[in-house]
């Protein structure tokens, strides 16, 4: 009897899982909340204290905007380099924030991007590698082991789409459920957000990005055209 496709296949003698693509994506969404979020969690616990089920529903706030995210963003053939990526990103990010308590946000990035090679040397360091290794690389082998069972062109576009609006659904009916309390938090503690990882330092490369492409669209003005201004300016001003 041929064994069912959707269990797991040999290939090349290599036992390999068969999983969907949103299963594919949870894992890796379940995994990343939980191996390289330590600052976030302890914050949360913090502002939280003492509300149980406050606790609960931000942090399932927290992973459904998670898989909005990833949904949105690992389509296709697109899906294993984009969680691969955010697996390192998280890993790497997630060092400065539980060891030294940096947030990656904008003016980090920036920082990052105008630094030296020789000025940052100090920051690569055997723990940063180990925590890195530790942390990315059973996730990275993960992904590249499972085996994607995916739909045709038109189912997987209907399953992308309501993974996308059920995630955002999800995510802001719990939110919802207390507005005003966390829509507090939110504003005020604006280091919970930003110890999330990877969607902190991701959201701080978009900003940097967008600052950036407004930058390059400054076009100085010629220097003939402001002086010829400059003098109609000043006639305009004599005839007064």
């Amino acid at each position: 009897m041929t064994k069912p496709a959707d269990t797991a296949t040999p290939h090349g003698g290599l036992w390999r899982p068969g999983l969907t693509p949103v299963a594919l994506n949870l894992v890796v969404a379940v995994y990343l909340l939980a191996s390289c979020n330590a600052s976030y969690w302890g914050r949360l616990v913090e502002i939280f204290e003492g509300r149980l089920l406050a606790q609960v529903t931000f942090a399932g706030a927290v992973l459904a905007l998670m898989m909005l995210v990833i949904s949105a963003l690992a389509v296709r053939w697109l899906q294993k380099p984009v969680l691969i990526l955010m697996v390192i990103i998280a890993a790497v990010a997630s060092f400065y924030t539980d060891r030294l308590g940096v947030l990656i946000d904008r003016e980090m990035i920036q920082n990052a991007v105008t630094t030296t090679v020789n000025e940052s040397k100090h920051l690569i360091t055997p723990d940063l590698a180990l925590h890195v290794a530790l942390r990315a690389v059973p996730a990275v082998l993960f992904i590249l082991w499972v085996r994607v069972r995916r739909r045709g062109l038109v189912g997987a576009g209907l399953v992308w789409a309501g993974m996308v609006a059920g995630s955002f659904a999800v995510m802001f009916g719990l939110l919802y459920t207390d507005v005003k309390g966390f829509s507090t938090v939110l504003r005020g503690r604006k280091d919970l957000v930003g110890s999330l990882q990877p969607l902190a330092p991701m959201a701080g490369a978009l900003r940097y990005a967008k600052m950036q492409f407004k930058a390059a669209d400054i076009v100085a003005a010629p220097l003939a055209a402001t002086r010829s201004r400059g003098r109609g300016w000043r006639r305009w001003i004599n005839r007064c």
